[in-house]
């Protein structure tokens, strides 16, 4: 148990600052990019980077379910089946993304339609993109189940470093918004390439697997395991969306913002969740209580919360002048609570982690129902971006409070066991 969470500190500090360069890396794009391209191809490729991200958290969904088989089969050195289920993973994800691509490309002119962009190359480069994209979960899977954090960070700070010197580079050889969007699409590949390097050894075909694998064990995981990351995904983003419906499109720029910063708050909570869930599933494998590994990790999402809401506090005007421009300023206000606003959500995505880690699904229901009454108080209080703001904070905390109550003070439980849960025992 010491040895997990003295570890816990130093691997978590690699992600975070792997995390914090990669998204620097980001700016350092949209800076660039902003001025290299026309308005018309920046709001293209803005568009693609959303459509990115909106996949990807979902998608996250299979690194969680890698993480913990991987972990799980770790403890008990079960190494050719970690082996067996990254080659199987990756010729499953082969398989169906590459479906999946080709109908992309058939209905690539539908989709350019919808976005308005006349060119179906871009709509086509984009489509490719989200397909290598699919990949990077397996391979993270593997190297966050493995807890080989090194290579994990520095996979994660290699995409946004190889991301923007590609696309720099492919936009300025002429190549436009194909180049931009390019750029990401090569970033991709080249990290799932380095991720082989670690893992090189999980590709060698072993002859038979010991007891075998329970593949229906690992599809009933990834349900509800998908449904959290798809409520989280919505309670980080509705606000987005429905700011986008009730508000004009000066206000919903300025809020555009917002939620740029909100972003940054909540990689730092994957960056805590992704050290914090292998170690929690390997000691919930050798049944022992992983209740301290927890609170050090909401300490430590606290701490880094803190950092941020102090800096949106006091440098509201630097931060906006410095990354997004002066005409942004009028937001400047809401940015001084806006990091107070989404910090709950980053301590939920940490407890998300926790219960996954250890098979716990009634934090289900907390979440489905969080989703619900967000959408209704969005639906009520939207007379101001600060009542959004409002909203959002105040939703947050009430799943927040919930999650932790079910956490440290289950029911059904003697009150022994929640002592000693409670203790980290």
């Amino acid at each position: 148990m010491r040895k997990t969470s003295d570890g816990l500190v130093k691997h978590t500090s690699i992600m975070v600052m792997s995390t914090i360069i990669a998204n620097i890396s980001l700016l350092f794009f949209h800076a660039y990019m902003s001025r290299a391209l026309s308005p018309a191809s920046f709001g293209i490729l803005v568009t693609f980077l959303a459509i990115c991200f909106i996949v990807g958290l979902p998608v996250a969904s299979i690194q969680t379910v890698v993480a913990k088989y991987v972990s799980n089969f770790k403890v008990n050195n079960q190494w050719e089946k970690i082996g067996y289920l990254f080659r199987d993973s990756l010729k499953k994800i082969s398989l169906y993304g590459g479906l999946g691509l080709g109908l992309f490309i058939l209905a690539s002119a539908k989709i350019g339609s919808f976005l308005q962009i006349e060119a179906r190359r871009p709509v086509i480069i984009l489509g490719v993109v989200l397909f290598l994209s699919l990949f990077l979960p397996i391979v993270r899977g593997a190297l966050q189940g493995l807890q080989k954090f090194g290579h994990l960070g520095t996979n994660v700070l290699f995409e946004g470093i190889s991301r923007l010197l590609l696309g720099v580079l492919l936009v300025y050889l002429g190549l436009g918004v194909n180049g931009a969007v390019g750029g990401i699409g090569l970033g991709y590949l080249l990290v799932v390439l380095v991720a082989f390097i670690p893992l090189g050894s999980l590709l060698k075909r072993e002859k038979s697997i010991e007891g075998g694998i329970n593949s229906s064990e690992i599809y009933a995981y990834f349900w509800p395991v998908s449904l959290a990351f798809l409520c989280f995904v919505l309670l980080a983003n509705m606000d987005i969306i429905f700011v986008k419906h009730f508000f004009n499109p000066a206000e919903a720029g300025y809020y555009s913002v917002l939620s740029v910063v909100g972003r940054g708050f909540l990689t730092l909570a994957l960056a805590v969740s992704m050290v914090m869930f292998p170690k929690v599933s390997e000691l919930e494998i050798q049944r022992k209580e992983p209740a301290s590994i927890l609170k050090k990790s909401l300490v430590i999402g606290v701490l880094l919360c803190s950092i941020g809401i102090l800096a949106c506090f006091f440098f509201p005007r630097f931060i906006i002048v410095t990354v997004f421009g002066s005409k942004y300023l009028s937001i400047s206000s809401l940015l001084r609570v806006f990091g107070i606003a989404i910090s709950p959500l980053v301590m939920v995505h940490v407890l998300i982690n926790y219960n996954l880690a250890r098979h716990r699904n009634g934090f289900l229901y907390v979440l489905v129902f969080g989703v619900v009454v967000y959408m209704i108080m969005l639906s009520l209080f939207h007379r101001s971006l600060g009542q959004v703001v409002l909203v959002l904070g105040g939703v947050g905390c009430l799943v927040l409070a919930v999650n932790v109550a079910l956490v440290f003070f289950p029911l059904g439980r003697t009150g022994r066991e929640r002592r000693c849960g409670e203790l980290g025992y």
